[in-house]
């Protein structure tokens, strides 16, 4: 595929933001089963333009068309019209740039901004750094790489897991977050 047939155009993306994925393809005509990763499905369409990392070059996506199609959106892009264009777009993340997000009052986060984040318990010690998130949709999970720094309350030879599963529930879980010191301050056992 080249650019001319593909329509897509070489970019570079300063802050990128995986906001969905391109599933397979529907049907003959070049239409292609979006994943959104927004709050709500059809959110990801707020968002534009759309980027994929196709084959280690940025390229540019213009949705011209969407519907649902038995609770899955497809999705028709520009100058994909047939089944063989729109397979090599298949599994490619749907990316966009973080300025394109709306901005946020006083007291509010973006999750990707929790990335690196500290996480301390509630006495004071570092658990570990925020690497991941998982989305259950009853709440997130944070996904915590461990680093017991200073931490008497924890017997790290009994401790084996490379990563810690804690669920991001505001006010039961989590007490402080502190996105400029790059900090949450959690309420949780760290032998659970």
């Amino acid at each position: 595929m080249n650019k001319k047939e593909s329509g897509l155009d070489n970019l570079f993306i300063k802050e990128p933001i995986i906001i969905g994925k391109i599933g397979s393809v529907y049907g003959v005509l070049g239409w292609i089963k979006i994943y959104s990763f927004t709050e709500r499905l059809e959110n990801i369409f707020f968002y534009k333009p759309w980027f994929i990392n196709h084959i280690g070059k940025w390229r540019k996506l213009e949705v011209i068309n969407w519907k649902y199609n038995n609770k899955q959106i497809i999705t028709k892009f520009k100058n994909i019209n047939n089944r063989n264009i729109a397979y090599e777009l298949t599994n490619q993340e749907i990316i966009v740039n973080s300025t394109q997000l709306p901005s946020l009052k006083d007291g509010e986060y973006y999750l990707k901004d929790l990335l690196n984040c500290k996480v301390i318990n509630q006495n004071g010690f570092i658990i570990g750094i925020i690497i991941d998130f998982i989305d259950t949709k009853s709440n997130h999970v944070m996904v915590v790489k461990p680093e017991f720094t200073g931490n008497s309350e924890f017997n790290k030879s009994k401790f084996t897991k490379k990563k810690l599963l804690i669920p991001f529930i505001e006010q039961r879980i989590i007490q402080m977050v502190d996105i400029y010191k790059k900090f949450i301050k959690i309420n949780w056992d760290i032998n659970f």
